[in-house]
C-alpha cells in the first residue's frame, strides 16, 4: 500500500467517529464537518470523480504531499491539471483546514509566479467556478448533507475553471498569498 493509500486509510478511520484529521507526516489538519469534508464524502461515494471539477483531473484522496517542492507543506492537493505540473490545493490554516481557508494554484514550472490565490475559501471556489451565488452552492451542500446525493452532479453540470481567471478578482485575493508555508 502507498504512502498516499495509508494516509486515507487513517484519515477516513479517524475521520467517521471523531471528525479530525492527524497526519503522521506534513502537519496536523483539523477538519470538522467543513464544505471540503462534504465534497470529499461526496466523492467518496461517486463512482467516477472525474469531471467533477470540468477539465481539471481531480485528486481523490486528496494529497498532502504531491511530490513538487513548490507546494506548500500546509497544501492539501485536490486536483491537477495535468500539464506542467500544475496543481490546486486547499491551504490550513494555523494548522487546520476551515471554511475560511483560501485556495491556490501552483506552477512548479512558473519560476516567477508559484501560485495564484484563486478563492478565499473551497465553497466560493466551487460557487465561482460554477457560475453560480454563494447561497445557491450552500443549498447544494444542505441537499448533500442530508444524504441525497447532489454536489458532484451539480459540479459535473456547471463547473469550468475559466470563471476563476478574472485579474481584477485575483489581485483582490493576492492578500492571502501570506497563508503559504513553503516547505523550505
Amino acid at each position: 500500500m502507498t504512502r498516499q493509500a495509508q494516509w486515507y486509510f487513517k484519515v477516513r478511520k479517524v475521520l467517521q467517529p471523531a471528525l479530525q484529521i492527524t497526519l503522521t507526516f506534513g502537519g496536523r489538519y483539523n477538519m470538522g464537518v467543513t464544505y471540503f469534508e462534504t465534497y470529499l464524502q461526496a466523492l467518496d461515494a461517486c463512482a467516477d470523480v472525474q469531471g467533477a471539477l470540468g477539465e481539471e483531473w481531480v485528486v481523490h484522496p486528496p494529497n498532502p504531499d504531491y511530490g513538487y517542492e513548490s507546494t506548500p507543506r500546509n497544501a492539501m492537493t485536490f486536483a491537477c491539471m495535468g500539464v506542467d505540473g500544475v496543481h490546486y490545493a486547499i491551504l490550513a490554516i494555523d494548522d487546520g483546514i476551515t471554511d475560511e481557508s483560501p485556495v491556490i494554484q501552483i506552477c512548479p514550472m512558473d519560476f516567477s509566479d508559484l501560485y495564484q490565490v484563486i478563492s478565499d475559501s473551497f465553497l466560493m471556489f466551487l460557487a465561482d467556478a460554477c457560475g453560480v451565488s454563494r447561497r445557491t452552492m450552500e443549498e447544494v451542500f444542505a441537499t448533500e448533507g442530508t444524504g441525497k446525493s447532489a454536489l458532484v452532479t451539480f459540479l459535473k453540470e456547471r463547473f469550468d475553471m475559466s470563471r476563476l481567471w478574472d485579474e481584477k478578482r485575483t489581485q483582490k485575493l493576492e492578500l492571502y498569498l501570506r497563508y503559504i508555508q513553503p516547505r523550505a
